[in-house]
C-alpha cells in the first residue's frame, strides 16, 4: 500500500519498468491516472527528472495509464459509500482485493477502412479490418472509425448514412462471445478545433453541424448528451490533442459520456504489421492534464489509428478497459467501460494492472476523506503476439519492476514527493 496523500487531488503514476517512475499529483483535476513507461533516467537512482526528460522518457517509452479515481470537491462520495449529493457512483461489486478481481479487455478504438471516401487501405471494407482484428488472438475488442466531415464528398470522410449502416451491420457479423467489433465515427477536422470520436451510434454525425461546431446552440456537446438523453448506448473519445482543441472547455451535458482521451495515438501511416511502431504521444499528456483541470473525468487511451491494413497490429499500444471479474465482454459492456472512464493506456500488451483508493476502484468517484491510501497491483507476465493474418509473432518480456515513484501536484513540472517501494513489492503482487 502507498501512503496516504491529501484529498481533493489527482494521483498520476508514470511507472517504469524497472526504472523510475514519476507520479502525478494533482489537486484541482478530476481524474486518478496510473502511467507506466520502460525507460532509464540518466544519472543517480533517486535523481528527480526534469518536465524535457519526463516528455522524452514517454516519447520513447511505453504508456501504461489507468484512471483510479475522480476527487472534487463539489462532487464526491464519502468513502462510507453513502451517496452524496450529485455524486455519480460506478457499480463495480465487492472492493477489488487482488488483479483476479478485474476482467482485463485490449482493444483498439480508432482505425479507418477504404469505404465511400474515408481515408484508409484502398478497397478495404469494415468486414475485413473486423475480421483482421479478431485473428489477433490478445484483442478483445476493435473499433473502426471513418471520418465523418459536415462535407459528405470528397476524401476522408463518408459520404452516406447507408454506408455507415453497412459498418454496424459488419460489426454485428462480426461480434462473438470472445470478440467485440463497434462501428465508430472520427468527426471534424484537425483544422477546425480538432478530431473527436463518437463510438456505437446510431446515425452519423448530421451535416447540420459543421466541422468545429463547438461552441453554439446545438453543438457537437449537445448533439453527445442528446443522443445519451435520448437511450442511446454511447461513448465519446478526443482524439490526438493539439493545443486549443474541443472548444477548450468543459461540458456538463456531455460529460457522462467522453470518457477517454488520448495519450498516445498511431502511427497512422504505418504500414508494418509487426506490433514494433511507437504511436506519438510527445506533447498529449499535457493537454490530458489541461482537460482534467476544466472538470472532465477522462481516463487516457493509446489507439493504433490504423490508416494501412495493419488493423490492431502496426504497434502494442491499446486501450485496455477495466471491469469486474464476471463481467460479460459485449458492445455494451466495453462501451460502458469506455464512458465510465475505466481504462488504462499501454504500450506493453501483457501489462496488468489494478488500483484502489481508499477501497474504491478504478473509474469510481470518491471523496470525504483527509487523506488517501493507495493499494496497486501490477503484473507482467510473458506473452507472444500472434498475427494470424500474417504469421508474424512478437514477444512481449516479462518481469517488468517498479524503481520509483514520483508525485506531482497541478503539473509536471517539478515532484512534491517520492515513494520507492520495497524490492519484493516492485515487481507486483
Amino acid at each position: 500500500m502507498l501512503p496516504s496523500y491529501p484529498a481533493y487531488a489527482i494521483l498520476c503514476v508514470l511507472a517504469a519498468a524497472r526504472y523510475e517512475t514519476p507520479i502525478f499529483l494533482q489537486r484541482s483535476l478530476t481524474s486518478c491516472v496510473i502511467l507506466s513507461s520502460p525507460f532509464m533516467w540518466p544519472g543517480d537512482s533517486n535523481e528527480m527528472p526534469s518536465k524535457r526528460q519526463i516528455f522524452k522518457a514517454l516519447w520513447i517509452g511505453m504508456i501504461v495509464s489507468v484512471l483510479v479515481i475522480g476527487l472534487a470537491s463539489s462532487v464526491f462520495l464519502p468513502v462510507n459509500g453513502v451517496r452524496a449529493s450529485g455524486a455519480r457512483k460506478i457499480t463495480c461489486g465487492q472492493a477489488p482485493s487482488s488483479l483476479a478481481d478485474y476482467e482485463r479487455w485490449f482493444g483498439s478504438e480508432h482505425a479507418h477502412t477504404g469505404m465511400d471516401g474515408d481515408d484508409g487501405a484502398a478497397g478495404s471494407t469494415a468486414a475485413q479490418a473486423f475480421a483482421y482484428a479478431k485473428n489477433l488472438p490478445h484483442l478483445d475488442y476493435f473499433i473502426i472509425t471513418p471520418h465523418v466531415h459536415q462535407s459528405r464528398s470528397g476524401m476522408a470522410t463518408l459520404w452516406s448514412e447507408a454506408t455507415y449502416d453497412l459498418i454496424r451491420a459488419s460489426a454485428i457479423s462480426a461480434t462473438t462471445s470472445s470478440f467485440v467489433a463497434i462501428a465508430g465515427q472520427e468527426v471534424s477536422t484537425i483544422s477546425s478545433g480538432g478530431h473527436w470520436s463518437l463510438f456505437n451510434a446510431n446515425d452519423m454525425v448530421g451535416a447540420d453541424h459543421p466541422d468545429g461546431d463547438w461552441n453554439d446552440a446545438d453543438d457537437y456537446y449537445d448533439h453527445v448528451a442528446g443522443l445519451g438523453v435520448n437511450g442511446e448506448v454511447i461513448a465519446a473519445q478526443f482524439d490526438h490533442p493539439q493545443s486549443g482543441d474541443f472548444g477548450n472547455r468543459y461540458d456538463a451535458g456531455a460529460a457522462p459520456y467522453f470518457g477517454t482521451f488520448a495519450v498516445s495515438s498511431g502511427p497512422a501511416t504505418a504500414t508494418t504489421a509487426e506490433f514494433v511502431n511507437d504511436g506519438s504521444n510527445s506533447s498529449y499528456q499535457t493537454r490530458w492534464a489541461n482537460f482534467l483541470n476544466m472538470g472532465w473525468k477522462l481516463s487516457p487511451a493509446a489507439d493504433q489509428d490504423n490508416h494501412g491494413a495493419t488493423w490492431g497490429a502496426s504497434s502494442s499500444e491499446y486501450t485496455v478497459i477495466v471491469r469486474p471479474h464476471g463481467t460479460t465482454l459485449n458492445a455494451g459492456n466495453v462501451i460502458h467501460g469506455l464512458s465510465d472512464h475505466m481504462t488504462y493506456a499501454t504500450e506493453d500488451a501483457n501489462m496488468q494492472i489494478g488500483f484502489t483508493a481508499n477501497g474504491w476502484s478504478m473509474g469510481q468517484t470518491v471523496g470525504g476523506a483527509a487523506n488517501i491510501a493507495l493499494t496497486i497491483w501490477w503484473n507482467n507476465p510473458s506473452n507472444t503476439l500472434y498475427n494470424n493474418n500474417t504469421g508474424v509473432t512478437a514477444t512481449e518480456s516479462a518481469n517488468d519492476a517498479i524503481g520509483n515513484i514520483w508525485i506531482y501536484k497541478n503539473s509536471f513540472n517539478s515532484p512534491v514527493a517520492t515513494y520507492t517501494p520495497t524490492p519484493s513489492a516492485a515487481r507486483g503482487t
